[in-house]
């Protein structure tokens, strides 16, 4: 994202760097090819962990979501996980004493919550009835690649060749677990991909928008203050579906589903996406999200029988590959 350094701007190691010792007034010169970690990549080394637990409340979201749609239609079904979900964080971002967003950082806050799940999950919903599933995970895919583009369009990044090769060796894996056959037809589709592929560039705006918000405020503020757009918008969106769809006998495996993906998928998984957006970029996260359906594909193995073919191992290493370089490339603050 911005040329200046990702994180706080002084020195994690305070003003006396660990290679000094008490007699000394200026750090010894480094031998030719050091490896010390920057700062900055500190850092992105560090956003790992909540990315992690992002991959997985996002990856798990999908076997939740096949349960609750037994009972609710699509918009309902979003609706009713941030009814239980945005109360819940405000009184925790007034327990934590958060200061509130104004002025135009509200107005941006509460454009997160239209943008994502908002206008994303409708392409999203809309796509997937005139496309397969495994062709618009891979127009999902591009969001890294949409990121990285804009980012240097606004120049809010700059160009680094063995960043964007990382990304797309990221963007490779999915073709990979997804099939070539598949890949190879995407003109077969092309109303349903170009639907995601908006999508995708909904889902790139959004985590540039929450990486210029995340310097100023904190993660829960963020979360809490789109959660609320996000009902707000749903509470359109769910009563017109009702008109057309209503929803079917209420069992305890669906309330159960929909409070899963409301304190795990769209609590704990937005909460811990920005916490990485905010320690190690737009980019990087990005790019990390794209481990959720080999997630996904694992968990379905483990929970469901569902068969796991090599191709997702396979596409899974070099979606990590692209990761690790990234993290250690990528000059993104």
């Amino acid at each position: 994202m911005r040329t200046s350094p990702c994180g706080p701007s002084s020195s994690p190691w305070g003003s006396r760097p660990p290679w000094a010792s008490s007699s000394e007034s200026t750090p010894p010169r480094k031998p030719p090819g050091s490896t010390r970690l920057k700062p900055s990549d500190t850092s992105r080394w560090r956003a790992a962990a909540p990315l992690s637990v992002m991959v997985f409340a996002f990856g798990s979201s999908f076997i939740a979501v096949k349960v609750a749609y037994r009972v609710f239609p699509p918009f309902q079904s979003v609706f009713f996980r941030y009814l239980l979900l945005a109360p819940v964080l405000m009184l925790l971002h007034r327990w934590r004493g958060l200061p509130r967003p104004r002025g135009r950082d509200l107005t941006a806050i509460v454009a997160l919550g239209f943008l994502e799940p908002g206008l994303y999950f409708v392409f999203d919903s809309l796509s997937l009835k005139f496309t397969t599933a495994s062709q618009a995970s891979l127009m999902v895919a591009l969001i890294p690649l949409w990121v990285y583009l804009l980012g240097i369009a606004f120049r809010t990044l700059r160009f680094h060749a063995g960043a964007f090769l990382s990304v797309i060796l990221s963007v490779a894996g999915i073709a990979v677990i997804t099939g070539g056959g598949e890949a190879a037809e995407l003109g077969r589709h092309a109303l349903g991909n170009g639907l995601m592929l908006i999508g995708a560039l909904v889902a790139a705006a959004w985590t540039l928008l929450v990486r210029h918000l995340s310097r100023r405020h904190h993660p829960l503020t963020i979360t809490a203050y789109q959660a609320l757009s996000t009902l707000a918008l749903f509470s359109l969106l769910a009563p017109a579906e009702f008109v057309f769809v209503r929803p079917g006998p209420l069992t305890a495996s669906a309330a159960g589903a929909i409070a899963y993906l409301a304190f795990v998928s769209s609590g704990v998984g937005y909460l811990t996406l920005q916490a990485g957006i905010r320690a190690g970029g737009a980019v990087l996260t990005s790019t990390f999200a794209n481990l959720i359906p080999v997630v996904t594909l694992v968990m379905a193995f483990l929970l469901l029988g569902e068969p796991l073919r090599p191709s997702v191992l396979l596409g899974g290493m070099l979606i990590l590959s692209g990761i690790y370089y990234l993290t250690r490339l990528q000059p993104e603050a």
